[in-house]
């Protein structure tokens, strides 16, 4: 799981094994940062992996009863740089 900074570093924050445990660790994190997880907004991007995206929304529905304004592939430069399966959860945070 990946983080940008405040300088825009992309840096490692955890590692996990397995879609499922970093989805539900991506969850977490917002659950744990976002200012207020039941009011959004939420974006999800993602390189191919719609069942993944949408899962993820799903999960954010249920605990927080936020709806995610937005799920769409992400640009063709993060996409050429991440490849197919990447996955991007954005909202607004505590700090960043």
């Amino acid at each position: 799981v990946l983080h940008v900074d405040n300088e825009g570093h992309l840096t490692p924050v955890v590692k996990i094994r397995g879609r499922k445990m970093a989805i539900k660790e991506m969850a977490d994190r917002y659950t744990n940062t976002a200012i207020d997880p039941t009011a959004g907004p939420v974006f999800i991007s993602h390189g191919n992996c719609l069942q993944d995206a949408e899962n993820l929304a799903a999960i954010l529905k249920e605990r927080h009863g936020v709806d995610t304004e937005i799920i769409t592939y992400v640009g063709p430069v993060i996409g050429a740089h991440a490849g197919p399966g990447v996955l991007a959860l954005f909202f607004l945070g505590k700090e960043r």
